[in-house]
């Protein structure tokens, strides 16, 4: 899914960042969800899930410096239509920001939640980790 969006005409899109941002939305939400189905029987399952949660926002943060330089760098004067992704994420700049600071603070709910089977900063770390997966695609696909 994420090659129809490198391939497509927006500039913001043509990125490695955007299958970075794909698999990571599959592995966080795919280790969320068999992180809740083990709940009760913690153990390998939710270890792994912790180590795919972890990797999975750090690689993403640190894709981000990398995807901006790129995006500050792209001649939009050559598109079929006017694009102005660099104005987009401004406004979104708050949203985007409050986006990556619940997906860290759900990143690092699950894991003391998963590493020491609290179930409580476990659900709430996955609670955190949801929210944060959907302010960061709004913004995705905002300024696309």
């Amino acid at each position: 899914m994420a090659q129809v969006y490198i391939h497509a005409s927006v500039a913001t899109w043509q990125h490695s960042n955007t299958l970075a941002l794909f698999f990571g939305t599959s592995g966080i939400i795919g280790s969320v969800v068999i992180a809740l189905a083990y709940l009760r029987n913690a153990g390998a399952a939710m270890r792994c899930a912790v180590v795919v949660v972890a990797l999975m926002v750090l690689i993403r943060l640190i894709m981000q410096p990398l995807w901006l330089a790129d995006i500050n760098a792209v001649d939009t004067t050559v598109v079929t239509f006017p694009h102005h992704p660099l104005q987009a994420l401004a406004q979104l700049r708050d949203v985007y920001l409050l986006g990556w600071c619940v997906s860290a603070a759900g990143m690092l709910c699950f894991a003391a939640g998963g590493l020491r089977n609290a179930r409580g900063t476990l659900v709430a770390g996955s609670v955190l980790l949801l929210i944060g997966e959907i302010m960061l695609r709004y913004v995705f696909f905002s300024i696309g």
